[in-house]
């Protein structure tokens, strides 16, 4: 499991191969999950998240990669659920 801290130094994020949690520093005894890849049926999955980061110095802004070389970009200001992605990379290489 990764932390990984924002610019604000008030909020982080922890992160697995599945989903993808924010904390605040001042509230220890619960997170908000904010990424969830995992599917309800473990066979039927088809992506694992490789990487997350904060924006160096927009504490609102993260970033996540999948197994399938997509890059989501995700605004949490704009939705607490990130769901949706504020913009979407992919390497229509690696597409099935």
């Amino acid at each position: 499991m990764l932390l990984i801290f924002s610019s604000d130094g008030e909020t982080f994020i922890s992160a697995n191969d599945l989903r993808i949690n924010l904390w605040k520093l001042e509230i220890s005894n619960q997170s908000f999950n904010i990424v969830d890849v995992k599917p309800a049926n473990m066979e039927d999955m088809t992506e694992v998240i490789t990487l997350t980061e904060f924006h160096p110095t927009h504490c609102n802004t993260l970033a996540y990669s999948s197994s399938k070389g997509s890059i989501h970009l995700v605004d949490l200001e704009q939705s607490a659920l990130c769901d949706s992605h504020a913009k979407l990379f992919e390497n229509r290489m690696m597409r099935t």
